[in-house]
């Protein structure tokens, strides 16, 4: 983790994106500032074209800026190759979506093991880490279950529990509760704090007022830029 406690810091992000010959298609992200403390939950809000999910690619490690620095957990990301950001993603990131995308030919606890395979995690350790992280999450009475089998609200804690397995020290979640309805919401919500709690830093993309207000801090995004940076509570 870096010194000035924070984990995330942006100093003056850009991302363009060009057509093929080579003109600019769109500016999705002009010049982006954005620190973000060790065990904060942020809310990035703002309405289609804004920017959202620019910068949640960028801070996913999922795409690179085209111009400005960007530290996460101490190393600065910003001239990574695919293969060091993959790494990193593997570390220190969590993603769950809002279309919970889990293999459904896999009994849930094979899909909570899959990141634990790509770190060559030994079977017999995935197994017993799969189940603990599924119990954690309540769905400890589901083992031996395809995602089909299960309501929408159970496939996300599923989804949930295989962003944690590997202990990252950020969730990134894409609206996660757009597909649910609001106690199942609730209740994922509600997990979202527990972990929150605990020192996970989670940041959520969101179109629900009610969803920011729960985070510590929102950030609306408007044209590209931070429009606005509010402390909740």
């Amino acid at each position: 983790m870096s010194n000035n406690g924070n984990i995330v810091t942006m100093k003056e992000i850009e991302r363009v994106y060009y057509k093929p010959d080579g003109s600019v298609l769109v500016n999705a992200l002009r010049g982006v500032d954005l620190n973000v403390p060790a065990g904060q939950s942020l809310a990035i809000m703002g309405p289609s074209g804004s920017g959202k999910s620019t910068l949640m690619n960028i801070l996913g490690c999922l795409d690179q800026p085209t111009a400005g620095s960007f530290t996460i957990a101490g190393k600065d990301v910003s001239s990574f190759d695919d293969a060091e950001l993959s790494l990193v993603r593997g570390q220190q990131i969590g993603f769950v979506f809002q279309s919970f995308n889990l293999i459904p030919q896999l009994t849930i606890e094979e899909n909570v093991e899959v990141p634990l395979f790509y770190r060559r995690v030994k079977a017999s350790k995935r197994k017993i880490e799969a189940t603990a992280m599924l119990e954690r999450v309540g769905l400890g009475d589901r083992m031996g279950h395809k995602p089909s089998e299960l309501s929408g609200g159970q496939q996300q804690r599923a989804a949930i529990a295989r962003a944690l397995v590997t202990n990252p020290s950020i969730l990134l979640a894409d609206e996660p509760t757009g597909n649910l309805d609001s106690q199942t919401g609730e209740d994922i919500l509600q997990l979202f704090d527990e972990m929150n709690k605990e020192g996970l830093t989670i940041m959520v993309v969101t179109h629900d007022n009610e969803v920011g207000q729960r985070c510590d801090r929102t950030i609306h995004l408007l044209d590209g830029l931070i429009d606005r940076d509010t402390q909740n509570g």
